[in-house]
């Protein structure tokens, strides 16, 4: 298999404190988790109750789940215009760290040489791309670097075989977006309904609350 160097100057850099990083990474396993699940009849109906609105699909988008869990994440999104264009950037991105989409085949569909060409085109195709231009299977992911998460854009599916195989790093080509800032952001219990207020004025109801209870209090600074 072919091989991609791990200096330091590839590696995405991930500059959260240590308790954001691990409450981020639980983050993206139960993500993964729900998509596992998802795979069987039984098991999507139940990822169906605590995601009503992706009844009867097989896995959850990665943007889609982003603008589900986390407060406020799709408003700044939509704050950005086109003159915002963020940089690209060539990295190795932790696997650890990637919110993925196995949405048209998964690890088990395919069988170990399937599963090897997978990745050595990942690998190559990196390997023959750059920040202004990627090629067709070179892998387009979006990291939030206030969370320590990385959103998977093209390359959804193979994130759950990167994760399987046990390898560390998914080469991509990446652009960081904006979330609030914590100073910006507060959550309340308001009587039993989960609340998000950002900027003093804006609110939004946080329905996931249990989910992402340890990211938030990290980042915000808030017991909740």
């Amino acid at each position: 298999m072919s091989r991609i160097s791990s200096s330091v100057n590839d590696v995405l850099n991930v500059s959260c404190s240590p308790e954001i990083t691990r409450a981020a990474n639980d983050l993206v396993a139960v993500k993964s988790m729900l998509d596992s699940l998802g795979e069987s009849y039984i098991g999507g109906l139940i990822v169906g109750q605590i995601f009503p609105e992706w009844h009867g699909y097989r896995s959850l988008d990665p943007f889609g789940f982003a603008q589900e869990v986390l407060p406020f994440y799709w408003y700044e999104r939509t704050q950005q215009t086109a003159t915002d264009q963020p940089l690209r950037y060539k990295a190795l991105v932790p696997t650890a760290a990637v919110v993925g989409d196995s949405w048209r085949w998964t690890p088990e569909s395919i069988d170990e040489n399937e599963q090897s060409r997978v990745i050595e085109t990942a690998l190559a195709a990196f390997e023959a791309s750059d920040s202004g231009h990627t090629t067709v299977e070179c892998a387009r992911y979006f990291h939030i670097p206030s969370l320590g998460i990385v959103l998977a854009h093209e390359g959804k599916n193979r994130v759950a075989l990167f994760k399987k195989r046990g390898l560390p790093h998914i080469p991509a080509v990446v652009s960081d977006e904006d979330y609030p800032i914590p100073e910006r952001l507060r959550l309340f219990d308001l009587n039993g309904t989960h609340l998000a207020v950002l900027d003093k004025r804006l609110v939004e109801r946080v329905a996931k609350l249990d989910m992402i209870r340890d990211l938030m209090g990290a980042y915000c600074q808030q017991r909740l």
